[in-house]
């Protein structure tokens, strides 16, 4: 592969992204949104937990149990302030959802949207490589996916902490958790799903189409972030390892796949 091909490739794909105000509040005002608003939509609706009065519940006591292992000084945090960890952590989960929300609005608009936008033509005319189409494909989807994700989990982690500060006196996020999402399982989440949603939308005609058809990849991989995060919580060190091995082994996997399914032939014979 040639890496100036696949650069000049990627420039041109986010020069396209620049251009769609959607795509640019999809990138920005969303994830800031989604995570200040994740926190406060939580605690206003989380009745008496978030006071601390059912921590005493088997609830209460099955994460106590837990975060005990895994939190500094937790035994020195008072009901209340352990029922707010204890929520901010599940909330976390939602807020690492962002790499599915921005892939299913920027990978969809891969090869569909070259189709639609009938650029497609002149891109399988150019001597580029289809190993390079695709590898190309996958950074410029994932920029602005992993771009969007980091200010979703920051904007989370500065209204989390001006929410927790006066009950555990110290700045709490990011700790370990956030970190492992933000730095190991969001990247690899977000390869996987763009490589799924580039398969879907070399085999679609629309981008509504691999839209429609993205949304069925929200299970699997929701079922992803929130196993690989609870493995923390339960102290998992084998899982933690394992994970990210897993993770990195379905990601070349399937990029073996999409490029495999991207056949510039059978491409060409379409559009003429």
């Amino acid at each position: 592969m040639k890496w100036k091909r696949i650069w000049a490739l990627v420039e041109k794909d986010i020069k396209d992204y620049m251009k769609s105000k959607y795509i640019l509040i999809a990138i920005i005002l969303l994830p800031i949104a989604l995570g200040a608003l994740v926190p406060v939509q939580g605690l206003l609706y989380s009745g008496s937990f978030k006071t601390g009065e059912t921590y005493d519940s088997k609830f209460g006591q099955f994460f106590d149990n837990i975060l005990s292992k895994t939190v500094n000084g937790w035994d020195t945090f008072t009901n209340e302030a352990k029922a707010k960890v204890t929520l901010g952590y599940i909330m976390i989960l939602f807020v690492a959802m962002m790499p599915i929300i921005m892939t299913s609005v920027i990978a969809s608009e891969t090869i569909a949207g070259e189709r639609e936008r009938k650029t497609m033509e002149a891109l399988l005319a150019s001597p580029i490589r289809e190993t390079e189409i695709v590898t190309a494909k996958i950074i410029s989807s994932f920029i602005p996916s992993i771009l969007a994700t980091i200010i979703a989990i920051f904007s989370y982690c500065i209204v989390m902490d001006i929410i927790l500060f006066p009950h555990v006196g110290r700045i709490f996020f990011p700790d370990i958790l956030v970190t492992m999402i933000l730095l190991i399982i969001s990247p690899l989440v977000t390869i996987i799903a763009v490589e799924a949603l580039i398969m879907i939308s070399t085999k679609v005609a629309t981008v509504r189409d691999a839209n429609q058809l993205g949304g069925i990849l929200l299970i699997p991989l929701l079922a992803i972030i929130f196993g690989a995060s609870s493995l923390y919580l339960f102290n998992s060190i084998l899982g933690l390892i394992l994970t990210p091995i897993i993770l990195a082994l379905i990601a070349g996997l399937l990029f073996k796949i999409s490029t495999n399914l991207f056949v510039r032939e059978k491409a060409l014979v379409k559009f003429l």
